[in-house]
């Protein structure tokens, strides 16, 4: 499995668990590293990040930033590979 095929079945699980939750995401993906960008309501977006922590294709997660404000994201899923 390559690196888009794992990115996309990750995007076919995240629309499927963020729709009913009101969070939109993102994952970008750069010489090894991810950024997942997360918005939406407080609790579904730590819902969210609980869920991705026990999620075996993860590791080492660290929150770099946290804030209340107006949603950036204008879809419920958006993914960058460079």
């Amino acid at each position: 499995n390559g690196l888009f095929a794992q990115m996309e079945a990750i995007r076919q699980s995240s629309l499927r668990h963020n729709a009913p939750l009101g969070v939109h995401a993102v994952l970008i993906s750069q010489s090894g590293w991810f950024i997942h960008w997360v918005e939406g309501p407080g609790n579904a977006a730590r819902e969210l990040l609980d869920r991705v922590r026990k999620d075996p294709r993860h590791h080492s997660q660290r929150v770099l930033h946290h804030s209340r404000g107006i949603r950036f994201v204008p879809t419920a899923w958006s993914m960058v590979l460079s």
